[in-house]
């Protein structure tokens, strides 16, 4: 079994901002690429993007 981890949409911006030598990231693009990834995801039988791990800031579940 794969290692099971958990992160939010905030975690992503700032591995990708700190991975491309920038400040920040847009929350509102993220979040339209991270429900992108969720969708395409669910068109593979196999190696599905766990999308249901990515919380709200808050540690709230994102619905989308």
């Amino acid at each position: 079994m794969k290692n099971k981890k958990l992160t939010t949409s905030v975690h992503i911006r700032e591995y990708l901002a700190k991975k491309n030598n920038v400040d920040y990231t847009c929350h509102l693009t993220a979040g339209i690429f991270i429900n992108l990834v969720a969708r395409a995801s669910e068109e593979r039988k196999e190696e599905k993007t766990p999308f249901w791990r990515t919380l709200k800031k808050d540690g709230e579940l994102n619905l989308k």
